[in-house]
């Protein structure tokens, strides 16, 4: 795209952008296949106004494309688990799935997941005929799967920082006590992903209450769609994927129809009221989801965040002896951009542990130094205040010396001499 357009951001999120706008169209197309009418509107509504999909669409990360890929895989697999599948139906399903997984890590959690969900209904069915068919479209993704395992996978595993960079998010299988605030957060980041943060306790409560609907009805597409989910899961739970918000968005056309197709079914056979007080908070709260996406995107949030300008501030600042107290989100900025700007000397550390210890202070890295000074680069909109939190944590005086804003970064530098005092 650089070479196309030349260099600046918005050649960079070109792609992205994409992305995001075919995943609405490829959406509206797949809703209006498998829903009636007002719930492939509620489908598409809140994919289209959900702001943490609008803010993947203009970030030169790959969630936009983890999301497309999901809508695609749904699409092309759906027609092999009728008996009057094609052939043709059926090459283009194995080479869209062995080529998604090499450019989406999620894909292998959709296609694992409705791969074993079809299987078992074939199962289950005695439909032989039907697993023969299915079997040369699986054992092509298997191929493709081993490929990635080995190639790109592996040598994240084989890391140990990289392989724990995001060990807080995964199920706290360490840690009992933590698994039900845990599991609650989870669901509500489920639900904050596909409509907003404020509506995250309503649909999160209606998630849960259409998975509940859906094994009980037994509803076979919606298993298909919840099995990439499942799947997700047990994998967080065998400590081998992070649930993080991020790295969800690939499930949030899933959720949405689950969502929409098991609450529509239970509405439809109850009394018109109940029909008509639905109807009225879908469509309130797909109001409110349009506004706040409107106010928080478009009003509040325009341009770009500027990583590579807090970076170059702090090298530009930058004394023998300094360190870098990076948070989550400002270390892989720090990591790329001192070396874009020739700036290796940088020395940093993150606030991320590799090691799961139960307790918030313990989680934390230590501070690299108790006396001189020290920089902070964090991320505002999750991290309010993470400066003032970690010296707190360890009771580490200092004074603040400067702070600057870049965007949605801040660059904050504190002087930890003995003799400073903490500033509140």
């Amino acid at each position: 795209m650089v070479r196309l357009f030349g260099p600046g951001e918005m050649a960079l999120r070109l792609l992205p952008f994409v992305f995001g706008c075919t995943s609405v169209i490829l959406l509206a197309r797949l809703a209006t296949m498998l829903l009636p009418p007002f719930e492939a509107i509620a489908v598409v509504g809140f994919f289209g106004f959900s702001q943490a999909l609008i803010e993947s669409s203009i970030q030169v990360k790959p969630y936009s494309l983890d999301t497309l890929a999901t809508i695609v895989l749904v699409s092309v697999f759906l027609p092999l688990t009728r008996n009057s599948a094609s052939r043709t139906q059926s090459i283009v399903a194995a080479a869209a799935g062995a080529f998604a997984m090499w450019f989406s890590f999620p894909s292998l959690f959709v296609l694992g997941g409705i791969g074993a969900a079809t299987a078992t209904f074939a199962i289950i069915d005695r439909e032989a005929v039907r697993l023969r068919r299915l079997l040369p479209v699986f054992c092509a993704w298997s191929v493709s799967a081993v490929g990635v395992f080995w190639f790109s996978v592996r040598p994240g595993i084989l890391n140990g920082s990289l392989a724990h960079h995001d060990f807080i998010n995964m199920f706290p299988v360490h840690a009992p006590a933590f698994i039900v605030p845990w599991m609650i957060e989870s669901v509500t980041t489920l639900g904050s992903i596909s409509t907003s943060v404020w509506l995250a306790p309503l649909a999160a409560v209606a998630l849960l209450f259409a998975l509940a609907l859906m094994l009980w009805r037994r509803d076979r597409l919606s298993l298909l769609l919840a099995a990439p989910i499942a799947l997700c899961l047990i994998a967080s739970v065998a400590q081998k994927y992070p649930w993080g918000p991020r790295l969800l968005f690939f499930a949030t056309p899933l959720t949405l129809m689950i969502t929409t197709r098991e609450i529509g079914c239970f509405v439809r056979e109850r009394s018109p009221a109940l029909r008509i007080l639905a109807v009225s908070v879908a469509g309130i709260a797909l109001v409110y989801a349009g506004l706040s996406a409107f106010k928080n995107v478009v009003v509040n949030n325009r341009g770009f965040d500027d990583p590579r300008g807090a970076v170059a501030a702090i090298a530009k600042a930058w004394q023998p002896g300094d360190w870098i107290y990076a948070s989550g989100p400002g270390m892989p900025c720090i990591i790329y951009y001192s070396k874009i700007l020739h700036a290796e000397h940088l020395d940093f550390v993150s606030s991320r542990n590799p090691v799961y210890v139960p307790g918030q202070v313990a989680r934390i890295v230590p501070l690299p130094k108790t006396k001189g000074r020290l920089w902070f680069l964090y991320f505002l909109p999750n991290e309010k205040d993470f400066d003032h939190r970690i010296l707190t944590n360890f009771h580490q005086g200092g004074s603040l010396i400067s702070r600057a804003r870049y965007k949605n970064f801040i660059v904050a530098l504190w002087d930890l001499s003995p003799e400073s005092k903490s500033t509140p």
